[in-house]
């Protein structure tokens, strides 16, 4: 398993090493196009947390086990 990662390693360094220039260019629409795709996908993860937002939120409440909900029903009991 180590020989074949050494393998690989060695074949991506001499891939990078060894490559010839490329004549290409980036037209003006590429930027526009990949600002488009950033906010998508930020624009997506907003939405995606806000849909599970409740889970989120239970879940980090049984990690730290909100002792401020229990001490607050407690005290409000003996009012």
């Amino acid at each position: 398993m180590k020989s074949l990662k050494t393998a690989i390693f060695y074949a991506v360094l001499l891939f990078l090493v060894f490559t010839s220039q490329a004549d290409a260019y980036l037209d003006p629409g590429t930027g526009s196009y990949v600002l488009q795709i950033v906010a998508a996908a930020f624009l997506a993860g907003t939405v995606l947390i806000k849909g599970f937002w409740g889970n989120i939120k239970d879940v980090i409440d049984k990690l730290f086990m909100r002792k401020g909900k229990n001490s607050e029903n407690g005290s409000s009991k003996n009012k």
